[in-house]
């Protein structure tokens, strides 16, 4: 079922880190050392309809592993910059795709590594436990 998200005229593409952002921050590491994590799906339904809508999302991690890469398609991320360790230029690159300034732009984080693209965005955001 299609459903209508009512979105602010002024913004124009929701970015996010994904460690800490979309999971709880913690790994889990099997025997071998493959790492694990554990993402919430309460946040997968509401990007789900974002994507259904058209409107542009973006993950922006230093973390180029499978999971998440598997996790961003899964949720229809319009574009998945993976392996970023400088969000400044990431966000850059992710806002001139989008066709969208940086002053429409949201920006979710929860590490120093996250405080570049925060400071860049007309809205940046730090998760509670950030």
């Amino acid at each position: 079922m299609k459903r209508e998200i009512p979105l602010p005229d002024s913004v124009g593409i929701l970015m996010m880190d994904c460690d800490g952002v979309l999971t709880d921050g913690g790994m889990y590491f099997d025997a071998s050392g493959q790492a694990m994590k554990r993402f919430d799906v309460k946040d997968g339904l509401a990007l789900v309809w974002l994507a259904e809508q058209g409107f542009p999302t973006a993950v922006i991690s230093g973390d180029a592993s499978a999971i998440t890469a598997a996790r961003c398609e899964k949720l229809r991320i319009g574009q998945a910059l993976l392996g970023r360790m400088d969000k400044h230029d990431a966000v850059a690159e992710a806002l001139a795709e989008a066709g969208v300034d940086a002053a429409g732009a949201v920006f979710i984080g929860d590490d120093v590594t996250d405080l570049p693209a925060i400071q860049m965005v007309g809205l940046g955001i730090a998760v509670a436990d950030a």
